[in-house]
């Protein structure tokens, strides 16, 4: 009764955050018209048109956000009720707070204290803005309110050792050829007699340390490697095809996607390995996998009565197309008869949940069903015993046995 309760409260709650996370998404839209109409009157002040023809719903946006953020303080209160304070043992749900709080102190308390800030106090407006902003970090909650989206994070969690060697190795490449390049092309940005435009193009990119490995940076993983390539074989040296060569071969093809690799195969262990992914797939086949012996069930019963006799089984196991279905659901029965009596209940008929039970016991090899069938056998042999052994003392036929009573109590207990 209590697991019972247990899932129905577990439902109840994941109904729950499905909901929530549907308003999160709406105040990221809601967010985002309010971010089109403040683009628009800024373009106003530069005297520019852009943005949508939206403006005249800010009030229904102002609107929005107080309700947003009373729909979030009521899910706090919730929350809170629920589970008291193991609330506080999670790390989201402490974002969780910290944004409600920061939502009420943005509406209630902020926009006072910038009425009465002075335009020119800038730095003053800056903090505070930073404080409104800190609202898009709800969007994140939509990360451990969604099942798949809280996979993905724990799966791409999973390479963060591996990215930290890889970006390592990449960043000893990008610094060691940045730095090789920019030297050599030194050179040729002193060069008077060069064409002004030509060098100064190489300085932007390849003039200093920072401009050398930023540009290899963008070569390495903005996949424009051409556009920097180009013009210092075009202008410079066509001898700078070897270093370019190189450098895209070994680093762009083959680090990059050795890399990947690793990443995709850890992600997929992660996944493999996550036991609320393995649960809800387990579950699902299992849906689906009863499913489809409803389907045979139906089949079956011809009478349509949600009951199947022996000869209704006999009839369909002559059909060669069955037994292969069956056998496509890993339920190897070589005799409709063996199967029927495995199945049937005590009134010698089979229903659909005996149907759906007893095929999930049988799924497997041959091996299992016959034990099955055969521990059923002696359950049954044993029931008949025992019932033929109350008649029998019953009858005072047979002598009661003293030391039955004393047999039967360890049972009891």
């Amino acid at each position: 009764m209590s697991s019972s309760r247990l899932t129905g409260e577990d439902k109840i709650m994941g109904r729950f955050d499905t909901v929530i996370g549907v308003m999160v998404l709406l105040n990221a839209l809601a967010m985002a018209v309010n971010l089109e109409c403040v683009g628009a009157q800024s373009a106003a002040t530069l005297g520019l048109t852009g943005g949508l023809a939206i403006c005249e719903t800010m009030p229904v946006l102002e609107f929005l956000e107080h309700f947003f953020a009373m729909v979030f303080a009521l899910e706090l209160v919730y929350r809170l009720y629920r589970i008291r304070c193991a609330y506080f043992g999670e790390p989201w749900n402490w974002l969780d707070f910290s944004l409600v709080l920061i939502a009420f102190f943005d509406l209630y308390v902020l926009d006072a204290l910038l009425a009465d800030t002075p335009a020119h106090n800038a730095t003053t407006l800056r903090v505070f803005r930073v404080v409104k902003l800190a609202r898009v970090l709800r969007i994140a909650r939509a990360l451990h309110l969604f099942r798949g989206l809280r996979v993905l994070v724990k799966a791409c969690s999973s390479f963060l050792p591996s990215l930290s060697w890889s970006m390592a190795l990449l960043g000893l490449c990008m610094i060691s050829s940045g730095l090789l390049i920019g030297n050599l092309l030194q050179d040729y940005i002193i060069d008077e007699s060069k064409d002004p435009d030509a060098r100064e193009w190489i300085w932007r990119h390849y003039g200093t340390s920072f401009r050398a490995i930023y540009t290899m940076y963008e070569i390495t993983f903005a996949g424009n490697w051409g556009i920097y390539a180009r013009p210092v074989l075009e202008n410079v040296s066509h001898f700078y095809v070897v270093f370019y060569v190189i450098y895209i071969t070994f680093v762009v093809f083959a680090v990059i996607r050795v890399i990947t690799a690793i990443f995709l195969r850890e992600t997929l262990e992660a996944a493999n390995n996550d036991a609320e992914l393995m649960v809800q797939e387990g579950l699902r086949r299992k849906a689906t996998y009863i499913h489809k012996l409803e389907a045979i069930f139906n089949a079956i019963d011809e009478s349509q009565d949600g009951l199947i006799d022996e000869d209704e089984l006999n009839e369909l196991f002559m059909d060669s197309r069955v037994t292969t279905y069956l056998e496509t659901l890993e339920i190897d029965v070589m005799q409709s008869s063996a199967l029927f009596h495995l199945l049937a209940n005590s009134d010698g008929q089979i229903t659909c949940a005996d149907f759906i039970d007893g095929i999930l016991r049988c799924k497997g090899p041959a091996r299992a069903i016959d034990q099955i069938m055969m521990e059923k056998n002696v359950r049954r042999l044993e029931e008949q015993i025992k019932a033929m052994m109350g008649a029998l003392e019953t009858a005072e036929i047979i002598a009661r046995r003293p030391s039955r009573p004393s047999q039967n109590r360890p049972a009891r207990r």
